[in-house]
Protein backbone atom coordinates (compact mmCIF):
# COMPACT_ATOMS: atom_id res chain seq x y z
CA UNK A 1 0.00 0.00 0.00
CA UNK A 2 1.23 3.81 -0.97
CA UNK A 3 1.77 6.20 1.91
CA UNK A 4 -0.19 8.68 -0.45
CA UNK A 5 -2.77 9.12 -2.57
CA UNK A 6 -2.70 11.06 -6.34
CA UNK A 7 -5.77 14.06 -6.36
CA UNK A 8 -7.89 14.39 -8.80
CA UNK A 9 -5.58 17.14 -10.21
CA UNK A 10 -2.80 14.86 -10.13
CA UNK A 11 -1.48 16.04 -6.62
CA UNK A 12 0.30 13.77 -3.97
CA UNK A 13 -1.86 13.69 -0.90
CA UNK A 14 -0.38 12.70 2.17
CA UNK A 15 -2.55 11.40 5.24
CA UNK A 16 -2.96 13.44 8.29
CA UNK A 17 0.20 11.21 10.10
CA UNK A 18 2.49 11.47 7.80
CA UNK A 19 5.74 12.62 8.71
CA UNK A 20 8.73 13.79 6.37
CA UNK A 21 12.13 12.32 6.83
CA UNK A 22 14.41 13.93 5.47
CA UNK A 23 18.04 12.36 4.11
CA UNK A 24 20.58 14.94 5.92
CA UNK A 25 23.47 12.78 4.14
CA UNK A 26 23.12 14.48 0.77
CA UNK A 27 23.85 17.67 2.28
CA UNK A 28 27.52 18.50 2.04
CA UNK A 29 27.63 22.47 3.63
CA UNK A 30 25.48 24.49 5.69
CA UNK A 31 24.82 26.53 2.38
CA UNK A 32 23.32 23.86 0.74
CA UNK A 33 20.49 23.16 3.70
CA UNK A 34 20.24 26.87 3.66
CA UNK A 35 19.31 26.71 -0.06
CA UNK A 36 17.09 23.60 0.29
CA UNK A 37 15.24 25.50 3.31
CA UNK A 38 14.82 28.81 1.14
CA UNK A 39 13.38 27.12 -1.74
CA UNK A 40 10.96 24.68 0.35
CA UNK A 41 9.89 27.35 2.68
CA UNK A 42 11.02 30.53 2.46
CA UNK A 43 9.98 31.09 -1.75
CA UNK A 44 6.88 29.74 -0.71
CA UNK A 45 5.45 31.35 2.60
CA UNK A 46 4.46 35.17 3.11
CA UNK A 47 6.28 37.11 5.85
CA UNK A 48 3.96 38.27 8.60
CA UNK A 49 4.78 42.05 7.01
CA UNK A 50 3.89 40.68 3.29
CA UNK A 51 0.57 39.29 4.95
CA UNK A 52 -0.01 42.76 6.44
CA UNK A 53 0.70 44.85 3.31
CA UNK A 54 -1.26 42.33 1.63
CA UNK A 55 -4.44 43.26 3.79
CA UNK A 56 -4.28 47.08 4.23
CA UNK A 57 -4.18 46.98 -0.37
CA UNK A 58 -7.05 44.89 -0.45
CA UNK A 59 -5.04 42.20 -1.95
CA UNK A 60 -6.99 39.20 -0.85
CA UNK A 61 -10.23 38.08 -2.38
CA UNK A 62 -11.35 35.53 -0.40
CA UNK A 63 -10.77 34.15 2.90
CA UNK A 64 -9.34 30.90 1.23
CA UNK A 65 -6.36 32.98 0.20
CA UNK A 66 -5.82 34.28 3.30
CA UNK A 67 -6.03 31.28 5.29
CA UNK A 68 -3.34 29.73 3.16
CA UNK A 69 -0.89 32.28 3.78
CA UNK A 70 -1.64 32.44 7.31
CA UNK A 71 -0.90 28.53 7.53
CA UNK A 72 2.03 28.89 5.33
CA UNK A 73 3.96 31.53 7.45
CA UNK A 74 3.25 29.55 10.48
CA UNK A 75 5.00 26.34 8.53
CA UNK A 76 7.51 28.65 7.93
CA UNK A 77 8.00 29.54 11.42
CA UNK A 78 8.97 25.84 12.43
CA UNK A 79 11.15 25.27 9.11
CA UNK A 80 14.13 23.79 11.23
CA UNK A 81 12.37 22.70 14.07
CA UNK A 82 9.68 20.05 12.10
CA UNK A 83 12.90 18.96 9.58
CA UNK A 84 16.07 18.48 12.00
CA UNK A 85 14.91 18.77 15.62
CA UNK A 86 13.63 16.51 18.16
CA UNK A 87 12.17 18.62 20.68
CA UNK A 88 12.57 17.34 24.50
CA UNK A 89 11.48 19.36 27.30
CA UNK A 90 14.17 20.05 29.49
CA UNK A 91 14.50 21.87 33.13
CA UNK A 92 17.02 24.74 32.57
CA UNK A 93 19.14 23.65 35.25
CA UNK A 94 19.72 19.93 33.44
CA UNK A 95 20.50 21.05 29.93
CA UNK A 96 24.26 20.37 28.96
CA UNK A 97 25.86 23.35 28.77
CA UNK A 98 29.02 21.88 26.20
CA UNK A 99 27.46 19.39 23.85
CA UNK A 100 27.02 19.83 20.19
CA UNK A 101 23.81 18.24 19.94
CA UNK A 102 21.79 20.80 21.31
CA UNK A 103 20.08 23.79 19.79
CA UNK A 104 19.01 27.01 21.78
CA UNK A 105 17.81 29.19 18.76
CA UNK A 106 18.00 32.42 19.32
CA UNK A 107 14.33 34.46 18.74
CA UNK A 108 13.93 38.14 17.65
CA UNK A 109 10.75 39.46 18.83
CA UNK A 110 8.01 39.92 16.60
CA UNK A 111 7.67 43.37 15.48
CA UNK A 112 4.33 44.68 15.07
CA UNK A 113 2.90 41.58 16.30
CA UNK A 114 -0.51 43.33 17.59
CA UNK A 115 -0.84 45.31 14.24
CA UNK A 116 -0.25 41.87 12.18
CA UNK A 117 -3.12 40.20 14.36
CA UNK A 118 -5.52 42.91 14.32
CA UNK A 119 -5.07 43.70 10.16
CA UNK A 120 -5.18 39.65 9.85
CA UNK A 121 -8.66 39.45 12.31
CA UNK A 122 -10.25 42.51 10.53
CA UNK A 123 -9.81 40.93 6.73
CA UNK A 124 -11.27 37.80 7.69
CA UNK A 125 -13.91 39.36 9.10
CA UNK A 126 -14.47 41.37 5.80
CA UNK A 127 -13.53 38.66 3.09
CA UNK A 128 -16.49 36.77 1.29
CA UNK A 129 -16.12 32.99 2.32
CA UNK A 130 -14.98 30.65 -0.56
CA UNK A 131 -16.61 27.17 -0.25
CA UNK A 132 -17.79 26.37 3.12
CA UNK A 133 -18.17 29.06 5.73
CA UNK A 134 -18.53 26.79 8.62
CA UNK A 135 -15.60 25.06 7.90
CA UNK A 136 -13.15 28.20 6.98
CA UNK A 137 -14.76 29.58 10.46
CA UNK A 138 -13.35 26.65 12.69
CA UNK A 139 -9.89 26.53 10.11
CA UNK A 140 -9.64 29.80 10.84
CA UNK A 141 -10.04 30.11 14.63
CA UNK A 142 -7.26 27.20 15.17
CA UNK A 143 -4.76 28.76 12.51
CA UNK A 144 -5.64 32.19 14.04
CA UNK A 145 -5.06 31.22 17.36
CA UNK A 146 -1.53 30.49 16.59
CA UNK A 147 -0.89 33.29 14.59
CA UNK A 148 -1.89 35.45 17.36
CA UNK A 149 0.08 33.79 20.32
CA UNK A 150 2.93 33.93 17.94
CA UNK A 151 6.14 36.42 20.07
CA UNK A 152 9.06 35.70 17.88
CA UNK A 153 10.04 36.61 14.03
CA UNK A 154 10.37 33.61 11.94
CA UNK A 155 13.28 34.85 9.91
CA UNK A 156 16.21 34.99 12.32
CA UNK A 157 16.67 31.02 13.50
CA UNK A 158 19.70 29.61 12.07
CA UNK A 159 20.15 26.53 10.67
CA UNK A 160 23.54 25.98 12.40
CA UNK A 161 23.17 23.62 15.25
CA UNK A 162 25.63 23.49 18.84
CA UNK A 163 24.55 25.10 22.10
CA UNK A 164 25.89 28.77 22.48
CA UNK A 165 29.27 28.60 24.56
CA UNK A 166 29.80 32.25 24.59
Amino acid sequence: MRPFVVNGHGRLVFPSNFSADLDFSVLETLDQLAAVIRRDFEAKAPTGTEILVRVESDGYRSRAALLRDIAMNLVWGNRYAMTMYAKRPTRWRDLPRRRDDVFLPVLTPWEHGHRKVAAVGEARVALPRTWDAAAEDRIFTILFDIFRHKRHHASERAPAGGADRG
